[in-house]
């Protein structure tokens, strides 16, 4: 039996542990280590299993209005914003910026890195600016990393104005590390903070766009952005902030003809220790958030006769085969994200995408120390994958046949912005005790099922 757990067939659980100069320490499949200061040149150092550095940190929150170019500050990152652990994975920065109250959350899981911004309380937008084409957009420098491998779309600004198309950068590959669509949404105020990977994002959360810019002097900034107006609704649910007292003369409200770079900030002289918190991070606000996965490719190949146990949610940016026979198992709320090319089998025995505790096909469950902490209990109800498989933002046609996919809360997901034109066929396939069997976020892309 074939146990796929973060692309390892094996490995050691993930520590936090404070450094003793006030430094957070994650370790796992990547390393990586955490400012105790969000002031900071490097927030966050993400070290890549071919021991690469990625490392940068939040700078500044602004609103761009994309039909004139104008650019207007919201907030800057405080002299001083302390993180605080949250065990036994949230590093949080609390009010952390001048201009506008929003927090900055970094999490570390095994199969993922994410970085959030908090909104806690109403941004407003400047007079002048146009809702239909304006964007608040989370500025990251990163100080550091391997050379950008970037995928592009397009993505259309919905507006009574005529503007061209953005790009959109859908996915940047950092080495073997990749940046994936990040999410907006909104959270009660009572919500303890759960992980933001796909599976518990909630539904109707808005897509953030992500471009990887270089700016004149030449430093590499991340800008992630969400339409204003897709925004709106939500903004108006937050509790209206004190614009007026700002408490801090570096905060340029001038609004300028062109975004306006923030600066850099100075390495740490000074570390303080990290706080641990006593009780849960309630994270209630408006949340925009990017994530960094591994891209695993491995394996290439799901094998005829063989099993295979999905325990994390797996990813891919190479081409994956599908052999007869293969069987594929989800524990629950995992899912295989693709953003590569697939293969399947003309003829012969379908291959399979199923729950964990589906015992009618391949290989059973079971419990083994250190790799599968619990086995099947033959009810496959209660362990449905996320999405069984998950066409993300490809370029590359697919065609998917001779296929079974059981037990999903959505058996197959494309994904894609307007203006990407790709051809995708379904056929010699079904869907069986699934909520949702196709979701297709194809705007512009054929979708055929030959039954």
């Amino acid at each position: 039996m074939h146990y796929l757990e973060d692309g390892q067939w094996k490995e050691s659980e993930n520590i936090v542990e404070p450094f003793p100069d006030g430094a957070i320490s994650r370790r796992g499949p990547n390393q990586a280590i955490f400012s105790p200061n969000l002031n900071a040149e490097s927030v966050f150092d993400i070290q890549t299993p071919d021991k690469k550095r990625i490392r940068g940190g939040v700078r500044a929150i602004l609103v761009t209005d994309f039909s004139t170019g104008r650019s207007h500050i919201l907030g800057t990152v405080k002299d001083n914003a302390p993180g605080k652990l949250f065990p036994p994975n949230l590093v949080v920065y609390a009010d952390a910026f001048d201009g506008l109250m929003a927090d900055v959350v970094l999490e570390w899981r095994q199969q993922h890195f994410t970085h959030d911004v908090v909104l806690r309380e109403r941004p407003k937008l400047p007079e002048g600016f146009d809702p239909q084409t304006s964007r608040l957009e989370i500025i990251t420098e990163i100080v550091d990393s391997p050379i950008p491998e970037i995928k592009e779309q397009p993505l259309e600004i919905k507006s009574d104005k005529p503007i061209k198309p953005v790009p959109d950068h859908v996915l940047i590959k950092l080495d073997s590390l990749s940046m994936i669509m990040g999410k907006a949404f909104l959270t009660n105020n009572s919500d303890r903070w759960i992980a933001t990977d796909p599976g518990s994002i909630p539904e109707g959360a808005s897509s953030v766009l992500k471009q990887w810019l270089v700016a004149d002097d030449g430093r590499d900034f991340l800008v992630e952005s969400i339409s204003w107006q897709d925004a709106e609704d939500d903004f108006k649910k937050l509790p209206e902030g004190d614009q007026a007292n700002i408490g801090k003369a570096k905060l340029n409200h001038q609004i300028t003809a062109t975004r306006t770079w923030p600066e850099s900030a100075e390495k740490l002289k000074k570390r303080h220790p990290v706080q641990i918190a006593q009780t849960a991070y309630e994270g209630g606000g408006f949340v925009l958030d990017f994530i960094v996965i591994p891209d695993q490719e491995f394996p290439t190949v799901f094998e005829s006769g063989k099993t295979y146990l999905i325990q994390d949610s797996f990813y891919s940016g190479g081409h994956l085969s599908f052999q007869p026979g293969a069987v594929i198992k989800y524990s629950h709320d995992t899912y295989l994200l693709v953003y590569g090319s697939v293969s399947f089998p003309e003829c012969g025995t379908p291959v399979i995408f199923t729950s964990k505790d589906d015992d009618a096909f391949g290989e059973t469950i079971t419990a083994i120390d250190g790799m599968v902490a619990e086995g099947s209990d033959g009810e496959p109800s209660d362990q449905m994958a996320y999405v069984s498989l998950w066409l993300y933002y490809s370029y590359y046609n697919s065609y998917i046949q001779n296929a079974l996919f059981r037990w999903a809360q959505k058996g197959i997901q494309y994904d894609s912005n307007p203006g990407t034109l790709t051809a995708h066929m379904i056929s010699n396939s079904k869907i069986e005790s699934s909520l949702i069997g196709i979701e297709n976020n194809l705007p512009d892309s054929d979708l055929v099922w030959i039954m």
